[in-house]
């Protein structure tokens, strides 16, 4: 585990101390206080003091991480601290620096008493989970297990009076599956209650992270959290949570036939629509009919013109076109005259179409036949 190099510095804007002076020299003590105390001295891996009196009162504090396996690596990490701050926070009267294995603050000002978690880094990973379709869910399941992890922490009370706890979840992405490994400590000083709430803030912070994000660390000096998708934490984890399946990505469509395309609102008939077309057909359907009736009138007017073309016909090849110019002049006397005249299909019948039976003769005007029965 690298503890010789941070991830963040924080350098106060308070003032600047002079070289070999008192104040220099309480800084050398209280960093050599914390180097021994937390790495020896404690189980616990922290310690805090104060050196000096006003104004060359030098207040300071140190924690290593809670899943460190020895005392020897707090203390190398805590040497790194006293050792480079001179060089990253030169003559600075307020220093605070974050590596990965500790976190060492020293102030002209007393921060131990207002047990505040000043100052505070946030780190984000450059890596996103993949799909992006399945970044809420993965969040989901981040969020859930740094809020258990955290209240492990906030309630650890072993031997070594270490508030920290490590945790594990399995996301199901679809096509992969990827671990997510979690960490959460606080300051064994804190209470319970204080720990929760002081992580708590953290994770309102983590939550602005982006979505998708794999892995984010939200570090104060009073408490910090952390979550990755490898291993980084020492021994197994105290928090273990299965992780709900993520809804798989869409079907691409060489194993699916692509869905029918949604009906266009155009095409669909509004309320209004309906009725246009209720009007529409009470208006159209009696023209129709109309149209209906005035066709069937035409075909039977021809037909009925045909017809007499076709008797007219037959008249002529029985009356020469004398007797049809006689029939005409019957035809206008008809109307002054008590005679009547008759269609020749009504002859036809009459007489039996000429039968010999109804035959009664031949004079000057040609066979003479009777009719009976039909002609009224």
């Amino acid at each position: 585990m690298a503890t010789a190099n941070t991830y963040a510095t924080v350098c106060g804007k308070t003032g600047k101390y002079a070289a070999n002076s008192t104040y220099q020299q309480n800084v050398q003590s209280v960093t050599t206080y914390l180097v021994n105390e937390a790495a020896f001295s404690g189980e616990n891996g922290f310690a805090k003091t104060w050196e000096g009196a006003a104004p060359d009162r030098v207040y300071g504090l140190g924690i290593c991480r809670g899943d460190t396996p020895d005392n020897v690596t707090c203390y190398e990490c805590l040497t790194s601290a006293a050792v480079e701050v001179s060089t990253l926070c030169p003559d600075d009267k307020d220093a605070t620096l974050f590596y990965d294995g500790c976190i060492v603050r020293f102030s002209h000002q007393d921060f131990l008493s207002s047990g505040h978690n000043e100052p505070e880094v946030v780190v984000n990973g450059t890596n996103k989970v993949n799909p992006a379709a399945v970044a809420n869910s993965f969040d989901v399941l981040v969020d859930t297990l740094m809020n258990k992890t955290a209240e492990h922490a906030a309630a650890a009370s072993d031997a070594s009076h270490r508030k920290v706890a490590t945790g594990e979840a399995l996301f199901d992405g679809g096509d992969s599956q990827t671990k997510i490994y979690s960490m959460a400590q606080c300051t064994p000083d804190l209470t319970s209650g204080g720990c929760i709430n002081c992580l708590r803030l953290e994770m309102d912070k983590m939550a602005l992270r982006v979505p998708g994000v794999l892995g984010q660390r939200v570090a104060g000096l009073r408490c910090n959290i952390r979550f990755e998708v490898y291993p980084f934490y020492i021994g197994e984890a105290m928090v273990r949570i299965e992780g709900t399946p993520a809804p798989s990505p869409a079907p691409s469509k060489s194993r699916l036939p692509a869905p029918p395309a949604p009906p266009n609102p155009a095409s669909q008939p509004s309320k209004g629509g309906i009725k246009n077309m209720i009007r529409i057909v009470a208006v159209s359907a009696p023209l129709v009919l109309l149209l209906c009736c005035i066709l069937l009138t035409i075909i039977w007017t021809q037909s009925r013109r045909l017809h007499k073309r076709i008797l007219s016909s037959q008249l002529q090849e029985v009356f020469p076109p004398s007797t049809e110019e006689a029939i005409m002049l019957w035809r206008m006397e008809e109307g002054r005259s008590e005679l009547s005249m008759f269609e020749f299909s009504q002859v036809i019948d009459a007489t039996n179409n000429f039968s010999e039976g109804n035959k009664l003769g031949e004079g000057g005007f040609g066979r003479v036949y009777k009719g009976i029965n039909n002609i009224v």
